[in-house]
């Protein structure tokens, strides 16, 4: 039986991250492999970073707003067209001129 192994850039990036012997020798074989050897194959994605990137992102605005309240007059933001906090590009030159 030939044994297939792969290997890429980004499992040679996760080893020297992390220097895991045991996680470098799971990335190196085909998922069906280790499925047939009863070993865990990899998750394809990454269960509850949704809530996760929404908790943080209602932190953030909540910050901000808190940072808004104290010193009013000395901060400088670009609102969305919602009112929020706006989280992408700015119109530098537009904001200078409030300075």
């Amino acid at each position: 039986m030939t044994v297939r192994k792969r290997i890429s850039k980004s499992t040679m990036s996760m080893f020297l991250r992390t220097k895991c012997d045991r996680e470098l020798y799971l990335s190196l074989h085909e998922d069906s492999e280790l499925e047939a050897n009863g070993m865990p194959v990899p998750l394809q994605a990454r269960p509850g970073i949704g809530v996760l990137q929404t908790v943080g992102r209602d932190f953030e605005d909540d910050r901000n707003e808190q940072l808004i309240q104290a010193f009013y007059s000395l901060v400088i933001y670009q609102p969305d067209k919602g009112g929020a906090n706006y989280n992408g590009p700015l119109n530098v030159l537009s904001l200078i001129k409030r300075l």
